[in-house]
């Protein structure tokens, strides 16, 4: 019989080995169902003469079964059809076999081991219950329509029908048990046999893993050990028997670390989505504690339907390497923080730097230098420096002398420099070089900065053109001052001498001629007073659009230069002093003229401008006035833009050297900037920059209206001034025109002859005060002391420095008017014909308020 099971069992496999134990189950049950319905039920009923029905049905039953059979064998395995169809037919057969009382009950019997071999969990209960409904649904069928059920023939047919019915299904159920039964027998010896083949040869591939030097170690699906070799225990410090079985992320891994790698193992097993072959870096933790880094190439295993059974890591002990990189790693970044404190220092630092190594490589630099220098990409690419060195050559003014210092240095490796190079920009650099020498006296190479003091030295060029302007100013002032009272002589005596002679008079020519060179003599004298000191400045709103057009319409009359304004949108006012402002522009536009004697156009632009806090010019930042005057004369060199504004410095026949630097003086006194930009042949353009106002605009000054020249007879006016030649002549010009006249020469004098003529019953109608009296007290404090004496006196000031703030807003001191020195006789005839004159004037009457 066992013979014919193995040759039954070799059979129903076909060759495939690879064919499940429930598939070769379920093929010979087909085959012997099909053998039992064909070979003994069929010719029994037969013998029997039962219906005819019930042996179609056996038939049938028959060959369906041989069908499912061939099916099986094709691949396609129909366990829950095979069943169905066994119920279906078996409930067909329980009508055409009388039914309760028949003998296919008993098959019901052997059909209830079908669910036991094929079918589990909720399956099996399933078809369980629907062969117990099946069976009550007969009987109970059996029980309410008895005529469905065809009956035996005789009591005999239905002793012969249970007879062979029991005995066939007993026969069917004993056979498929059996069947069963030695089937699982060779199943498990081949089973045994299976895994004592597996246990050899897992002893000898253990065998060779415990020869390799790598860690070997593989994980089931659960992350489970269930091989490690050898090394890998060695390493863990753990016998081989401690680890089997054990769950590797739990016990050999760093906690947490652990158990995130055992969360995305066991998922990735799960999914079936593990890459074949990984990298993998992971600590170890040995069993006293330490930790081990290991490198994990690994694979994955897999069955036959390519499902994911576990892994197989090959790990190697990287741990002495991961030390080592890791001082190195920290031997690198130490470096590389120096380098970047070096750089950060270098990049932060003004000075541009540049080291050399000894063989002339370029070793460092900085941003700076490729800015200053303006370096490009294919010059730093160069083996060597001799294209830099070529590239700085083209930069520098005096290649030759920068060239030599350089070979001197290089020649002299350990000696350092210092020196000042210009470039063709303009820009001026300090030059430093020294070695780059270790503490154990190694010379590296050589390190160059380059600083460039371009703005140092031009605040150092204006620091010292103020002190010279301070020092000159202090000498011009006094010669100034005693000019002035000169010319006040002169030109007095000359206006005053005009009265005595005709239009017509051979002399009145000559007198005109020597009148007017006093005039310019006194504009001379104005100039160098505002050089000198600039008068304390009276700043007030001032719109510069009348001032630039007052100054070149005043400057270009009568001449054959042409004067063209262009005012770029709504000027700022600036806070300034308006005749002092007017000057300086005035000054620029006769420097302009001055510089083209053919002719020509003298273009004056303005426009709002903001500057930042780091502008060229030194200036704060803000909203500024920008005024440009520009010519086309002949233009100025270089050598002498350095000196445009020295006083005295001049390079016109006609020139006396003060009118830049006056305009100089007045544009720094109020907080601005003045340049200059010039090629020779291409003219000349000169740029003020003026700080800009908020405030709203006015006129400083308003003249008064024209006073016809009346006589005073019995007038009494006091003349102060520390001059007597200035002292006479008023004497003599006031006496010409009716009045009476006392002088004296300082404010002490003034106040004592006031105070006695007031209390005598007969004051001064006015008193004409010097402003500056050398060694004595001068207008300004006498008049305080007379008007806090008599609010009511009429106070005239008078004064070469025309530009003091008492002159240029006198009302504010106290006086009803003032006269710059020199001055006319007809000009003090005229101030004292509108202050005296009549029931209009402002004195008139023994006071009045002040113009």
């Amino acid at each position: 019989m066992d013979r014919l099971v193995e040759k039954l069992w070799t059979f129903v496999k076909h060759g495939a080995d690879e064919i499940s134990l429930e598939v070769r189950f379920f093929r010979l049950i087909c085959l012997t169902v099909s053998f039992v319905a064909l070979v003994l039920v069929l010719p029994t009923n037969l013998i029997q003469d039962l219906s005819p029905y019930l042996n179609l049905v056996v038939v049938l039953y028959g060959a369906a079964s041989l069908l499912i059979y061939y099916r099986s064998w094709r691949g396609s395995q129909h366990f829950v059809g095979f069943y169905l169809l066994t119920l279906v037919l078996l409930a067909i057969a329980w009508f055409l076999n009388a039914g309760s009382s028949g003998s296919i009950g008993y098959y019901f019997f052997a059909c209830s081991m079908y669910p036991v071999i094929f079918f589990r969990g909720r399956t099996r209960q399933a078809m369980f219950l629907l062969l117990v409904l099946v069976v009550c649904g007969l009987l109970l069928l059996d029980f309410r329509s008895p005529q469905l059920v065809i009956p035996y023939k005789s009591g005999l047919d239905r002793l012969l029908d249970l007879s062979t019915g029991f005995s066939f299904s007993a026969l069917i159920f004993a056979l498929v048990f059996w069947v069963v039964i030695t089937t699982l027998e060779r199943e498990l010896d081949e089973r045994r046999k299976a895994e004592a083949a597996a246990r050899q040869e897992r002893d000898r591939a253990q065998g060779y893993l415990d020869t390799v030097e790598t860690l070997i170690v593989a994980l089931d699906a659960e992350g489970h050990i269930s091989t490690i070799n050898r090394k890998a225990c060695e390493v863990l410090g753990y016998q081989e028997k401690e680890l089997l079985g054990r769950d590797w992320f739990a016990s050999c891994l760093p906690q947490p670390l652990g158990s995130e790698r055992a969360a995305i193992y066991r998922r990735t097993m799960a999914a079936g989505s593990a890459a074949e072959v990984a990298h993998l870096e992971s600590p170890l933790v040995t069993r006293t504690g330490g930790v081990r880094q290991i490198v994990w190439p690994y694979s994955v295993l897999r069955d036959e339907a390519g499902n994911c059974l576990g892994a197989l890591g090959s790990g190697e002990d990287i741990t002495e390497r991961k030390l080592a990189e890791e001082a190195l790693r920290q031997s690198e970044q130490a470096l590389r923080l120096k380098t970047a404190l070096l750089e950060a220092q270098s990049d932060a630092t003004l000075d541009a730097v540049l080291v050399v190594d000894n063989d002339k490589r370029i070793a460092f630099y900085n941003r700076q230098f490729l800015e200053v220098f303006e370096v490009p990409e294919r010059v730093l690419g160069e083996p060597d420096n001799s294209a830099l060195l070529r590239h700085a050559l083209g930069l520098v003014r005096c290649p030759d002398l920068f060239l030599k210092r350089v070979l001197y240095l290089y020649d002299h490796p350990r000696e350092s420099s210092r020196d000042e190079i210009e470039m063709k920009n303009g820009r001026i650099l300090d030059r430093y070089s020294a070695a780059v020498i270790s503490r154990d006296g190694y010379c590296y190479g050589r390190m160059w900065t380059f600083r460039d003091v371009t703005e140092r030295r031009r605040f150092e060029s204006e620091r010292v053109k103020i002190e010279k302007l301070e020092s000159l100013g202090v000498l011009a002032g006094g010669i100034a001052h005693d000019f002035n009272n000169i010319l006040a002589g002169i030109m007095g005596g000359i206006s005053f001498a005009q009265e005595f002679i005709p239009e017509d008079h051979p002399a009145h020519g000559p007198l005109q001629t020597a009148e007017l060179a006093s005039v310019r003599a006194a504009d001379l004298a104005r100039q160098l007073i505002t050089f000198a000191r600039g008068g304390d400045l009276v700043k007030k709103p001032v719109a510069l659009q009348l001032v630039i057009e007052e100054a070149v319409s005043f400057a270009l009359r009568g001449s054959n230069v042409k004067g063209s304004v262009t005012l770029t949108g709504s000027l700022h006012p600036v806070l300034a002093d308006e005749g002092q402002l007017g000057q300086a522009i005035y000054n620029l536009i006769i420097n302009a003229k001055q510089a083209m004697p053919g002719g020509g156009i003298v273009t004056l632009s303005a426009n709002n401008e903001t500057l930042g806090p780091d502008n060229p010019y030194g200036l704060p930042g803000g909203d500024y006035v920008r005024v440009c005057c520009a010519d086309q004369g002949c233009g100025i060199g270089l050598e002498d833009q350095v000196k445009i504004f020295d006083p005295y410095f001049t390079t016109k026949s006609c020139g006396t050297g003060l009118g830049l630097a006056s305009a100089y003086s007045i544009v720094k006194k109020h907080g601005g900037s003045i340049s200059v930009a010039s090629e020779p042949g291409n003219g000349a353009a000169f740029t003020v920059l003026l700080p800009a106002s908020s405030a709203p605009t006015h006129s400083l000054f308003s003249s008064p209206p024209p006073q016809e020249l009346v006589s005073h007879p019995g007038g009494s006016i006091l003349v102060m001034d520390d001059e007597p030649l200035v002292r006479d002549l008023a004497r003599e010009m006031l006496r010409y025109i009716g009045y009476q006249v006392t002088t004296c020469e300082n404010g002490s004098e003034a106040i004592s002859l006031y105070q006695a003529a007031k209390e005598a019953g007969h004051a001064f109608d006015a008193i004409v005060m010097d402003l500056t009296i050398p060694g004595g007290m001068g207008g300004k404090e006498a008049a305080q002391r007379i008007l806090a004496y008599d609010p009511d006196a009429c106070l005239i000031v008078s004064s070469g420095y025309s530009n003091d703030p008492v002159m240029a807003d006198h009302r504010a001191y106290g006086f009803r008017g003032a006269v710059a020195k020199p001055y006319k006789n007809r000009e003090l005839w005229q101030l004292l014909s509108s202050l005296l004159g009549g029931a209009g004037g402002a004195c008139a009457g023994g006071g009045g308020e002040p113009e």
